[in-house]
C-alpha cells in the first residue's frame, strides 16, 4: 500500500488518505529537539506591562547554568526572588505576583552564573 515515500515520510500514490499519513522517524525527533534549543541568553520584556497583580517573564538559556531572577525597587532593594537554581538549556517562564507590593516601576534582573546578565523595567499599576 505505501510503496514510494517522499523526503518528509509522507506515503505517495495511494487513494486512501484518513489523515494520519506522516511518520517521523527517532532520528528527526533528536534533530528537532536539536533545534528548539535557544542560541543566546536572552530576557524578555514582561507581559502584560503594565500588569496588575501578575505577569510574565520569559528568558532562554542557550546552556545550562545558576540562574537567579529577581525583582528590584527602584532604590535598588531586592522585592523577590523569583528563582534561585540550577537550571537546563531551554525557553522559560515565570510568574510574577505582585500582590503585596504597591504600585510603581520595579526591575527584574537575570544573572546566570558569570555567563550572562540582564534586567528590564515593568510598571505595577493597581
Amino acid at each position: 500500500m505505501f510503496d514510494d515515500y517522499d523526503d518528509d515520510l509522507r506515503p505517495q500514490g495511494n487513494d486512501f488518505d484518513i489523515g494520519a499519513d506522516e511518520f517521523v522517524s527517532p532520528t528527526r525527533l533528536e534533530n528537532m529537539y536539536e533545534k528548539i534549543l535557544p542560541d543566546n541568553f536572552e530576557l524578555f520584556q514582561n507581559y502584560p506591562n503594565p500588569f496588575n497583580p501578575a505577569t510574565a517573564i520569559k528568558f532562554t538559556l542557550p546552556e545550562s547554568g545558576l540562574v537567579k531572577l529577581a525583582v528590584y525597587n527602584t532604590l535598588g532593594q531586592e522585592e523577590a526572588v523569583l528563582i534561585n537554581q540550577q537550571m537546563e538549556a531551554g525557553s522559560y517562564e515565570k510568574k510574577f505576583n505582585a500582590d503585596g507590593l504597591p504600585s510603581g516601576t520595579y526591575i527584574y534582573r537575570i544573572t546566570v552564573g558569570d555567563k550572562f546578565s540582564s534586567e528590564k523595567k515593568m510598571l505595577l499599576l493597581k
